[in-house]
């Protein structure tokens, strides 16, 4: 039986685009700077490692991608959830 390369990215992807739409809908209103350069960017990056042929050569660029993106969605809104934090402290 073959391993199916698909399942690994959609972990990733799914995981990703929960947090790029909590950003897009906490944040995306009051942003005129770069934090909306930084959502689109991480959507572009969703958008073209599943834009890559379903090759099993182009496995490891696609998860390298999606990865990328995910840390690029993540990293903003874990630094809301700090700074929110820290002000509610005190």
């Amino acid at each position: 039986m073959r391993p199916t390369l698909w399942k690994a990215p959609l972990a990733v992807s799914l995981t990703g685009l929960l947090f790029l739409s909590l950003e897009f809908v906490w944040f995306w209103e009051g942003t005129d700077n770069g934090l909306s350069v930084i959502m689109i960017f991480a959507a572009s990056l969703f958008a073209v490692g599943w834009v890559l042929p379903p090759r099993p050569v182009l496995h490891g660029l696609r998860m390298g991608l999606l990865t990328s993106a995910l840390v690029v969605a993540a990293v903003p809104l874990v630094l809301a959830m700090l700074l929110g934090l820290a002000m509610s402290s005190g």
